[in-house]
């Protein structure tokens, strides 16, 4: 079987550079997204500001020690999501169909097809090249035989690059990685690589089996055929059938502060809603995720998830349940390295397993709307069990002949 061709498009700074689109006095300044206080923590940090050290997680206050002059900009979500969805419906538009969009900056891309009638450099430059002269935005393109390779290549040419790797090129562009650079490895596993001396992704792949498995179980076997440039290729064009969303930071120090964990799980519950309404969908469940340091200095992760007797999408009522969970959560002074904010029980906003819409004059039978959300619930917990939909309502299942 022939390789596939897949381009990973990541947005460059994508929420700064959206507010240095909207206003163009902060054009080619060191500019951050975050509240104007020094307490707040930065979600995007321009790559003007990136030459002082200056990066997401970091509260204000230290990035002023780093650079004084640093702009504090709030973002725009409704600007910015519209910016995100203008480019994504362009790239179906004009280029391909077969698009999954991972996030509201940075998509995947099947270009197999294309790249037989044309080189596969001239159609990222121009994919490239048109997304700035159409919307004022950078962009960096990974391309790869699969999803993992073409998004870890991305990484290697920002901002505004375009890295092509290869069978022949896969080791010499991706083994050097460090491992705490590799997509999917998180604090915890870093730490538990690293003190394995598995400092970069070429000692992840030449690690045995029984070491890894041993190390981290079926989640390290996974990440080392990752190493090994084993993954997926597929790019889910025709699904949007997300089982849940989430957002999460993590913080560049730890933070006691309740009021700025506030602010952040705000910011979060936007993001996740704006996602939700951006795909049609609604939640039943609202989760918070914790990582905080013990008395030992060691870090402790937590979960809290609150299910709700109705379907959600507003930001705000997301973001209440969250902070619900997040005062039951807490411990007092445990200093957070880490914020979560997740949805799941998701379902279509025109599912129409219990009819919102009625006549003046229908009644609606109680009962049944119980029966229904119970049923609705149970095939959700049971699936989530199994980690597959093993099971379905009828009306899900397409008719076969």
């Amino acid at each position: 079987m022939s390789l596939k061709t897949i381009f990973h498009i990541d947005m460059d700074a994508f929420f700064a550079s959206c507010m240095q689109t909207k206003y163009p006095i902060y054009k080619n300044k060191a500019i951050v997204i975050s509240n104007n206080n020094d307490k707040s923590i930065i979600t995007t940090a321009s790559y003007q500001a990136r030459k002082y050290h200056i990066k997401a997680g970091m509260a204000l206050f230290e990035a002023k020690k780093l650079y004084r002059d640093i702009i504090s900009v709030k973002p725009d979500m409704n600007y910015i999501n519209n910016i995100s969805d203008q480019i994504w419906t362009y790239i179906k538009t004009n280029i391909t169909n077969k698009i999954e969009i991972a996030s509201i900056d940075e998509a995947y891309l099947d270009v197999t097809d294309l790249v037989v009638k044309t080189d596969v450099i001239k159609l990222a430059k121009k994919i490239q090249q048109n997304i700035l002269d159409k919307f004022d935005i950078s962009c960096s393109i990974g391309i790869g035989f699969n999803k993992f390779v073409a998004k870890m290549s991305t990484s290697l040419n920002k901002p505004f690059g375009i890295t092509l790797t290869t069978i022949d090129n896969f080791k010499t562009n991706i083994w050097n990685i460090d491992i705490k650079d590799m997509y999917g490895v998180g604090p915890s596993t870093i730490k538990l690589l690293e003190n394995t001396n598995i400092k970069t992704i070429a000692d992840l792949a030449n690690t045995s089996d029984e070491d890894i498995y041993y190390l981290l179980h079926n989640k390290g076997l996974i990440l080392k055929k990752q190493a090994n440039g084993l993954s997926s290729d597929y790019v889910d064009y025709l699904s949007s059938d997300y089982k849940s969303i989430s957002k999460e930071i993590t913080l560049s120090s730890a933070i006691y502060q309740y009021d700025e964990i506030e602010n952040i799980i705000l910011n979060l519950s936007k993001q996740v809603s704006d996602k939700l309404i951006r795909n049609n969908l609604s939640c039943k469940t609202v989760e918070i995720k914790l990582k905080y340091k013990t008395s030992s200095k060691q870090y402790l992760t937590r979960h809290k998830q609150i299910t709700l007797n109705k379907y959600i999408n507003d930001y705000q009522l997301i973001y209440n349940n969250a902070l619900t969970c997040f005062y039951d959560l807490i411990e007092d002074n445990k200093a957070v390295i880490l914020i979560g904010v997740g949805v799941n029980k998701l379902i279509s906003n025109n599912q129409n397993w219990v009819q919102l819409t009625i006549d003046k004059d229908q009644k609606i039978d109680n009962k049944q709307v119980e029966q229904s959300l119970l049923i609705e619930d149970l095939i959700f917990d049971i699936n989530k069990k199994f980690n597959k939909n093993i099971i379905k309502k009828a009306k899900d299942v397409k008719k076969t002949r």
